[in-house]
């Protein structure tokens, strides 16, 4: 249970946003489910990043998924939301702090 635990904390990140809200994001390797209750399956040649909110259900936390080149040219020096909402926004430094979690796992090359 705590190699589990312990995997999934690898490939999870826990972000906060401009309102206090906390996110998941998380690494959806070759073949693994994500989506709203798993009903989409990562058949991509590459890792999709998913993004949940973190203080609501499993049910319903689901908010979006994004291919990882996003990530290798989104623009650290401003907010980025993953709804496009101000409300769900990460400040910068939580973007930057994403962006390099992303570098550190090996899911993008590096910063623009």
């Amino acid at each position: 249970m705590e190699a589990l635990q312990s995997l999934e904390n690898r490939y999870t990140l826990r972000v906060e946003t401009v309102s206090g809200r906390p996110l998941i994001a998380r690494i959806v390797r070759y073949g693994e489910k994500f989506g709203p209750n798993g009903a989409y399956e990562n058949h991509n040649g590459m890792p999709v990043i998913e993004i949940r909110r973190g203080d609501v259900s499993p049910r319903i936390a689901y908010m979006n998924a994004f291919n990882s080149e996003l990530f290798e040219v989104l623009d650290t020096n401003v907010r980025w939301s993953p709804d496009g909402s101000l409300q769900n926004a990460l400040p910068i430094m939580e973007v930057e702090r994403l962006v390099r979690w992303l570098e550190d796992q090996g899911v993008i090359a590096g910063l623009v």
